[in-house]
């Protein structure tokens, strides 16, 4: 486990960690102290991302794993993204330890992020555009139009309700 490239803690049914692997400890623990017996709202960005995991608990008690995406504070109290998956130790047991496993999806959920953001300065350039634009995709269906190009082709419609539809029909 402690060759693994993602971090994997065993928690006790308190949510305090039994067990972390050598990624864990890189990860969380600050200056290289232990995570034994941490709890593991030290780890949560605050109070309130603690209680919303807790909620996936309830998922996990009844199907025996959960999986989520969920951020945490690292060890330089760096807020990053996980995939986390969750398993109960023992199936027959409910109330069991929970193996977490953890992978990071920081630089993707910060990609992700920075693409919506330029999609939304770009939308926001086409709709203030003086002339008609309109782009589609590979499909032939609408991806952009602005007021412009309605207003010159005389569409009744809004260019938000025309997003999705097939070029054709303009």
């Amino acid at each position: 486990l402690d060759q693994s490239a993602a971090a994997i803690f065993l928690a006790a049914p308190d949510r305090t960690i039994r067990h972390a692997n050598a990624r864990a400890i890189e990860m969380f623990a600050k200056d290289g102290k232990t995570l034994r017996n941490l709890s593991f709202s030290q780890l949560h960005v605050d109070q309130h991302t603690y209680e919303a995991f807790g909620a996936y608990y309830e998922t996990l008690r009844r199907t025996g794993q959960v999986r989520l995406e969920h951020p945490l504070r690292d060890a330089r109290g760096q807020v990053r993204w996980f995939d986390v998956h969750g398993t109960l130790l023992d199936l027959d047991r409910p109330d069991a330890d929970v193996i977490w496993t953890l992978i990071d999806t920081t630089e993707r959920h910060q990609a992700e992020t920075a693409l919506a953001a330029e999609r939304v300065r770009l939308t926001a350039m086409v709709d203030r555009f003086p002339s008609g634009v309109w782009v589609g995709d590979e499909r032939g269906r609408i991806v952009m139009i602005n007021q412009s190009l309605c207003d010159l082709l005389e569409i009744n419609d809004l260019p938000a309700r025309l997003v999705g539809q097939p070029q054709h029909t303009l």
